[in-house]
């Protein structure tokens, strides 16, 4: 599963634990931190589809 993936299944609750630890490790290692701020950030500003 590529790094792009791993970071949406975690801002969707999709991961296990383990894999939640295994992301962190990837995310530091590989400076992806700003990314996945981003990430979050975005989706905080998407719609809710089921509250329309």
């Amino acid at each position: 599963m590529s790094l792009h993936k791993k970071i949406d299944c975690y801002l969707n609750c999709q991961l296990t634990q383990e894999e939640i630890d295994e992301l962190w490790v990837e995310l530091i290692l590989h400076d992806y931190l700003n990314y996945l701020n981003c990430m979050a950030n975005l989706k905080m500003l998407k719609p809710d589809s089921a509250s329309s």
